[in-house]
């Protein structure tokens, strides 16, 4: 008797502290594994965590210097914003309040990520265009139903907006990873919980109590890094799912515009010319299916201006990285958008 408790107590125990360093793996080391302890993977120094579709915005009247990028510690930036949360230079000589706003919506790209404000392409933008204020409302890692609902919430009421920019990478991203498992709500910001779902262990829904054990997670997530999670392939359905997805999102953009009846321009998802020639199928396929849904809605209904950037960020100068411009490509972005609106006026 006292043997079969051993055959029992053993197993259990082991499991036990298995479970038990993975908790603290998953508590104190999450960068690890790349695995969520709280559902908080957006909220960073400069943004703050909120209750409804953006899931995160910007802090207000911040002052962060000396930045560094987990990923790349040569990239040193700062991070100032306004009463309002929406990003500014230090020395904000070019956001005066002026009575003609140029509102710029969307992710890292127009926030200007990984550099100072002083070389995103909005602020240098304003430079050439003092007689608009300019609202750098971009937050980085944004979807695009996050960057129309803090247009609603928290800009839309603002007066004399006459220009609004949006600039988006996601969907495209998480499409192109989930693939047929993809859904309308997933972002950047759940991607590491529907990561693990995609990959749990344990497929039937009974057995979902031991796919949300700590040890489990660890193993779905290393599911995950070696390509082992069962992905259905890009279908049909899937890509009728995601196109709708996307029309639903500028319809409430244009929805949201509509009393405000500011001239709408749109840039497409761009990659760098390197990473062009890398991407894998999905990722092609779902940056080709926006970016030809925007251009022939643009043609179609001329609700808004398609901003094709694609033309001329064509050298590997013009990005930091896959998507991220230089001051090279973010001048060129200005350039453009200036001549654009020279035209329009």
């Amino acid at each position: 008797m006292k043997k079969n408790i051993h055959y029992f107590l053993i197993p259990l125990i082991i499991l036990l502290l298995i479970e038990f360093f993975s908790f603290i793996i998953i508590t104190f080391y999450p960068i690890l594994f790349n695995l969520p302890h709280k559902n908080n993977f957006l909220v960073r120094d400069f943004t703050e965590k909120v209750d409804d579709k953006r899931i995160v915005t910007m802090k207000k009247n911040l002052k962060l210097n000396n930045i560094k990028d987990y990923s790349n510690a040569n990239l040193v930036y700062s991070i100032y914003t306004d009463h309002i949360g929406a990003r500014i230079p230090r020395n904000d000589s070019n956001f005066k309040n002026n009575s003609k706003i140029f509102l710029f919506l969307g992710d890292s790209v127009p926030f200007g990520m990984y550099k100072d404000a002083e070389e995103s392409f909005p602020y240098i933008f304003s430079i050439s265009n003092t007689n608009y204020k300019i609202i750098n409302g971009a937050v980085p890692a944004y979807a695009l139903p996050q960057a129309i609902a803090r247009f609603d919430l928290e800009f839309s009421k603002i007066k004399n907006i006459k220009y609004i920019y949006l600039q988006i990478f996601d969907p495209v991203s998480q499409y192109a990873l989930y693939q047929g498992n993809w859904s309308q709500t997933d972002s950047w910001a759940f991607t590491q919980i529907k990561m693990l779902e995609v990959c749990k262990v344990f497929k039937n829904n009974q057995f979902n109590f031991i796919n949300k054990m700590n040890t489990f997670k660890i193993i779905a997530k290393i599911k995950s890094k070696f390509n082992y999670c069962s992905i259905k392939p890009i279908n049909n359905e899937s890509d009728q799912s995601y196109l709708s997805h996307i029309k639903e999102q500028i319809d409430e953009l244009i929805k949201i515009n509509k009393n405000i009846k500011a001239r709408l321009i749109i840039a497409p998802v761009v990659v760098s010319p390197e990473s062009t020639k890398t991407l894998n199928k999905s990722y092609t396929h779902a940056l080709n299916l926006i970016n030809n849904y925007l251009e022939d809605r643009s043609r179609q209904k001329n609700e808004f201006i398609f901003f094709d950037s694609r033309k001329f960020l064509d050298s590997e100068e013009d990005f930091i990285d896959q998507a991220h411009l230089s001051i090279i490509g973010a001048k060129k972005v200005a350039n453009y958008l200036n001549k654009v609106i020279n035209n329009l006026n």
